[in-house]
């Protein structure tokens, strides 16, 4: 039996070919001295492009599961927590990082987190991210881009709010994500740019199931993981590196895009 792999990058995916062939490129260019997996989860791909991916992810040294588990919400951020946790449960390396398909890492993104896990005291590290357009071309932040119902006015007071705290820049397309921000109720890492020890999935979980609560006030997995990590004690540190691209558009197409520049 082959040795455990120093980490293992899990990726939740919907099948879309372009972008999971770019997120599995740019694991392949980390510049990490060790063993790298990742693992992508398929969230019920039909025959056809679970075939095209498994291929994809062979070509690359990267493994593929098609998870077919009955479901049993049609919830959005508990899928993808679902995803999550079965990957993290089929991996097998001491370090847990994460991938959403349509995102990629610089080369250094790996290697400067496994760095800060470095320190025991450390049980999840973070890295800031870069905001693109689906095309690729960097965003212009003037509004917050995730809010419910597309509320403009509640979209620039949060943004207003963020960018006095120094999270978000006018006109930016940098978020130097922490956690939690000055009122202590906003978790705002994403779940991309995390690493932790395997260890923290003793004390908290994804998302699978959830409260009508959750959902209406649209809860994503990695929010409250992080609420709930933030709440067991752990400590979280920061490269201070931006070495996540970051996608809009989402790994549900949630049409992010129509609050970022008017």
């Amino acid at each position: 039996m082959s040795a455990a792999p120093d980490i293992a990058v899990i990726t939740p995916t919907t099948g879309r070919r372009e972008q999971v062939e770019r997120c599995i490129h740019s694991v392949s260019l980390q510049d990490y001295s060790g063993t790298v997996h990742q693992l992508v989860i398929g969230d019920h791909l039909d025959s056809d492009t679970a075939r095209e991916v498994d291929t994809m992810c062979s070509r690359s040294g990267a493994e593929f599961r098609n998870d077919l588990r009955p479901l049993n919400t049609g919830y959005a951020p508990a899928r993808t927590g679902r995803l999550r946790n079965l990957g993290v449960r089929l991996s097998t390396a001491p370090l847990i990082a994460h991938l959403d398909d349509d995102n990629t890492l610089e080369p250094q993104h790996l290697s400067s987190l496994a760095h800060l896990l470095k320190d025991p005291a450390v049980d999840i590290a973070h890295s800031w991210r870069r905001m693109l357009q689906p095309d690729g071309r960097p965003v212009h932040l003037q509004r917050y881009p995730w809010v419910i119902a597309h509320r403009d006015e509640i979209a620039k007071e949060v943004f207003d709010s963020l960018v006095a705290q120094g999270i978000f820049e006018r006109g930016g397309a940098v978020i130097r994500d922490r956690v939690p921000d000055a009122d202590g109720d906003l978790y705002h890492i994403d779940s991309s740019e995390w690493m932790m020890r395997r260890s923290v999935f003793d004390a908290v979980s994804f998302l699978e199931n959830a409260t009508p609560r959750q959902m209406i006030y649209q809860y994503t997995e990695d929010y409250l993981f992080c609420r709930d990590a933030v709440r067991a004690g752990l400590i979280f540190a920061c490269s201070e590196k931006i070495t996540l691209n970051y996608y809009l558009g989402g790994y549900w197409s949630c049409g992010e895009t129509t609050l970022l520049e008017k």
